[in-house]
């Protein structure tokens, strides 16, 4: 729960997966008498009902009916015809009883009178399945490569532009990423949040933690990589140019014999070696061989800035009391070996000098103590100058969006560069995003998306999204994790959205399902919690008490759970509960009776079993199908309770991994959610992978959605992509 807290998506996603399915027969276009037996009059003329099937997928069928009554399965494209005739002025009315497993099928023209003539105008086409964005809105953090709309950044500290108008980017998810002219990104070194140290090309390396990159003389990509400073050529090759890892210090030397304290930032310097800001040991400088020297200047360093005049400028770590004994900006004269400092006491976080010869730069504090601005505005000022300006943004209001001045927003800056073009290039960080400020102002977008910039169908935001759930209206209710709090959420079949708050000990957590009555039911501490729209909203004990954790069996109150942290319901209103604290999984009819109906309290395990014999070692989410038979993640297992409380483990093991297949040989990375379709297949968001997975009655596992190892939303057919799955569960269906 607390991983599925975590890294929840910003936005809710429905996946359009059809579950239907087909077989096809064909017939002749001739009117149907009947023989008149010998002399008698001749039988009603009767005409065929038909049409066309057109995009279904080979080894797919879909099954059809006409009248309710005669079915007609299709396993082909083409034309169709129903067995049954009907006679003129007859009606017929055609549908889809059975969908294709993995396809949408669709009849227009389906319904009628029967004219003196074959019916043969009735069309059904099928599509594949698509990921559709269903409500809130998309963008934020991911590792896609693609163009300007598509690519996705995650967490970029700092950039820099070379000569060919590439834009290097660094981030905190251990890649180097690379930006042409054009807007497109790939991946130049590194992998996805796989942190190591290897020298290697392309996705051979590994960096440990990357903080800045700078462009040398011979046109390589440098970056701070740790306690290093890694070369990557411009194909990728990654090799270590000087320090090592996991070794600090400051020693001067070549290469790998050199030692860097906490190097933060890297940057050209006027006499082509690369400067580089090392924490309380100043400015180091590294020579075009990999010679590292120590130039004794600029104290506890942050950031660099190298002017026109070759002046270099370090942004300086201050104190919470600002004092002026600390922070600010370093002007360090190379030439003449002078230091000397403005803005005492405020620590700048990303520095940078402008077109204009102007200083930009941003501040983590700012101001008299107590009245400080955290990483939300660019502020600038005349190089050596005493006073500043605000350039875009507004003091304490972070968040997202393009604009001049005070209408921007930013959020959690990191390092700044200068572009060619001399405007400022920013990283920010938790947007994203790479944004460029010009010296007037005005903030605009050229590198990622940020959360929600992609909307969906309706004018609904939903903020960190956690869990969802259905009722028999058609009614979708969603936990969020808001700047505010906790909340549920309903939203209409209409496309409105309205909220659904406790008063009482609910508030809105993860764990939460909506019954068939269209009652919506929250775990607690240690109770389920019912929830009712009542003015402002009520919450009240259904069974347990948050007071008193235990594993009682019992009615209402006088049951106990041990930190419930999912649940679901059945067609007659039943709930089941994953019980965590106590290692087992409760039944609570639809008047507050509890029952254990597998696991035993206190006892971890992973045994199949009847009853008290089986054992869960982590049990984390919950459904249920039409038969009753009740589904529970148990650490990257999914193990199947019958109403007869048997377990078996119909899927996964206990051991982290990606593989599709049959049983046990299938592997999961984190289940955050498990869901029922209406067929008795199972999908679960296999969370660290980014991926939903299908699970048919006899355990056989497939991908449905999503790219193992690639993140970030891309809408369209599957397997599309995706950021974190969706916490999904239809529990009345």
């Amino acid at each position: 729960m607390l991983l599925q807290r975590r890294f929840a998506v910003l936005s809710l996603i429905s996946v359009a997966i059809s579950i239907l399915s087909a077989c096809g027969g064909g017939g002749g276009g001739a009117a149907h008498t009947s023989p008149d037996g010998g002399g008698g009059a001749s039988a009603p003329q009767t005409f065929s009902i038909g049409g066309t099937v057109v995009g279904l997928s080979a080894g797919a069928s879909v099954v059809l009916n006409d009248n309710g009554s005669d079915s007609l399965t299709i396993g082909g494209n083409g034309a169709f015809r129903f067995n049954k005739t009907l006679s003129t002025g007859a009606t017929y009315a055609v549908d889809i009883s059975t969908q294709p497993g993995g396809e949408q099928c669709a009849v227009t023209a389906g319904s009628g009178t029967v004219a003196a003539a074959n019916v043969d105008s009735i069309a059904v086409s099928c599509v594949p399945p698509t990921l559709q964005l269903f409500a809130g809105a998309l963008g934020g953090n991911g590792n896609l490569d693609g163009d300007r709309n598509t690519a996705r950044l995650s967490l970029p500290v700092d950039m820099a532009r070379d000569a060919n108008g590439n834009l290097y980017v660094v981030g905190l998810d251990h890649t180097v990423r690379k930006i042409d002219a054009a807007g497109n990104t790939t991946t130049l070194a590194g992998q996805y949040f796989l942190a190591g140290d290897a020298d290697g090309k392309g996705a051979e390396a590994r960096f440990a933690g990357l903080r800045s990159v700078a462009i040398g003389p011979d046109g390589a990509i440098y970056v701070v990589d740790g306690n290093a400073i890694r070369r990557i050529s411009p194909d990728g090759e990654v090799s270590t140019f000087a320090g090592k890892q996991q070794e600090n210090g400051s020693i001067d030397g070549p290469g790998t014999t050199a030692r860097f304290a906490s190097p933060s930032a890297i940057r050209l310097g006027p006499n082509g070696s690369l400067l580089v800001a090392d924490g309380f040991s100043g400015l180091r400088s590294v020579d075009p061989t990999g010679t590292v020297s120590s130039l004794h200047l600029g104290g506890l360093l942050l950031s660099l800035a190298v002017d026109s005049a070759g002046v270099v400028h370090g942004g300086m770590m201050g104190e919470e009391d600002f004092s002026s004994s600390t922070g600010g900006i370093a002007h360090i004269d190379l030439v003449h070996s002078t230091v000397s400092r403005t803005l005492s006491g405020a620590t700048i976080q990303g520095l940078a000098v402008g077109g204009d010869g102007k200083l930009y730069f941003d501040v983590f504090t700012f101001g008299s103590p107590g009245d400080g601005v955290d990483d939300s505005c660019i502020y600038s000022t005349a190089v050596s100058g005493h006073t500043y300006g605000v350039v875009a943004g507004q003091p304490l209001m972070t968040g997202y969006a393009d604009g001049t001045g005070d209408q921007a927003r930013l959020s959690n800056m990191s390092q700044f560069s200068t572009d060619s073009d001399g405007s400022i290039l920013v990283a920010d960080r938790l947007n994203s995003v790479i944004r460029r400020v010009t010296s007037n102002g005005v903030v605009t977008t050229i590198a990622g998306v940020a959360r929600q910039q992609i909307p969906g169908p309706t004018s609904v935001r939903l903020d960190n999204p956690v869990t969802l759930a259905t009722d028999p209206s058609g009614n979708v209710y969603v936990s969020t994790q808001d700047s505010l709090g906790e909340y549920i959420y309903t939203l209409a079949p209409d496309g409105s959205r309205s909220r659904l708050s406790g008063t009482g000990p609910g508030t809105g957590g993860a764990g939460f399902a909506a019954d068939s009555a269209g009652s919506v039911y929250e775990v607690g501490s240690h109770s389920i919690i019912k929830l009712t729209y009542e003015a402002g909203g009520n919450a009240s004990y259904f069974a347990g008490n948050d007071n008193f954790p235990g594993s009682a069996d019992g009615t209402g109150t006088n049951a106990q759970f041990n930190y419930p942290n999912a649940i679901a319901s059945d067609t007659q209103g039943n709930l089941y509960v994953v019980d965590k604290g106590n290692f087992n999984v409760r039944k609570v009819t639809s008047v507050g009776i509890v029952t254990t109906i597998a696991g035993m309290a206190g006892v971890s395990g992973s045994a199949d079993g009847v009853g008290p014999a089986a054992t869960f070692s982590d049990p984390s989410s919950v459904a249920v199908d039409s038969a009753g038979n009740v589904y529970v993640v148990d650490n990257n297992a999914i193990r199947r309770i019958t109403s007869a409380g048997a377990v078996s483990t119909l899927a996964g093991t206990h051991v982290a991994g990606f593989a599709d297949g049959p049983g046990t040989s299938a592997m999961f990375n984190t289940i955050s959610q498990i869901a029922v379709g209406p067929s008795g297949t199972v999908y679960v968001a296999d969370t660290m992978n980014q991926l939903v997975r299908k699970i048919t009655a006899d355990g056989n596992v497939t991908t449905l959605a999503g790219v193992p190892g690639h993140i970030g939303v891309t809408l369209g057919p599957l397997p599309a992509t995706l950021t974190i799955p969706p916490a999904s569960r239809s529990p009345t269906r």
